[in-house]
């Protein structure tokens, strides 16, 4: 697959994921505000707290996560409500203690922790701007940087530059792939030029080796604007999708 297109794919993804998760959290917050809207509160009694362990994943790649589900009592109303789930749990937690809890006039069997419409934009809402900046960046960002990149095609200075070392990044990697960078050299009117290119996840190394001829577009007015032009990963022989961003 074309990594451009994987990019649009992938950035589509999380800007809709994003999209839905902040959706629900601002509506969980909104339904919630409205519920305890009143703000009636009732003196609740933690009667018990269940706790049980599930797998998330399987094989290897498995975990093992802690739940509690917290129990509580009391009266509203001149009305008794007892082993009423509660919507939250904390560390702090124990049975016997005595909660404040917000109440649901319309439906008393409901109650809520004070500022739980507020944990609940949180984690919905936080989760949600995350995909959905994440979203926006794959799809933006090579937009940007390739329209950059033909500008300066069409506008700057080409140099005949030479590769120095197409260097290994292990820290950076995507896909399972580490990053490749490659640096060059040019000289002009005695002075030597340093150029390293953007970060490309593919065996650039296959393709260009020291001593190669490489363009480099440039400024004219300001050599530290350029751009290292390295042949595209299509030109390998392989199934595998590399991404050159």
């Amino acid at each position: 697959m074309d990594s451009r297109k994987l990019l649009t794919i992938l950035g589509a993804i999380f800007t809709v994921i994003g999209a839905i998760v902040l959706t629900i959290g601002i509506a969980l917050f909104v339904s919630t505000n409205q519920k305890y809207a009143a703000g009636e509160t009732v003196q609740a009694q933690i009667d018990r707290i269940d706790v049980y362990r599930t797998r998330n994943g399987t094989g290897s790649n498995s975990s093992t996560s802690t739940n509690y589900d917290v129990y509580v009592s009391y009266e509203y109303d001149g009305k008794s409500y007892d082993d009423v789930l509660l919507n939250s749990y904390d560390g702090s937690m124990y049975e016997g203690e005595q909660l404040e809890l917000l109440v649901d006039p319309e439906h008393p069997g409901n109650v809520a922790v004070p500022g739980f419409a507020t944990m609940t934009l949180a984690g919905f809402g936080g989760s949600g701007a995350l995909c959905l900046v994440t979203g926006l960046s794959l799809l933006i960002v090579p937009r940007v940087r390739r329209r950059r990149i033909g500008n300066l095609k069409q506008t700057g200075k080409r140099l005949d530059a030479t590769v120095q070392e197409v260097t290994v990044l292990n820290n950076r990697t995507f896909n399972g792939v580490p990053g490749r960078q490659v640096r060059c050299t040019y000289e002009e009117g005695g002075q030597n030029y340093r150029f390293t290119s953007a970060c490309a996840y593919w065996p650039v190394e296959d393709a260009l080796h020291a001593g190669d001829h490489i363009d480099v577009y440039v400024n004219p007015n300001d050599y530290a604007k350029n751009y290292v032009d390295i042949p595209s990963a299509d030109r390998l022989p392989s199934s595998k999708t590399y991404i050159d961003l």
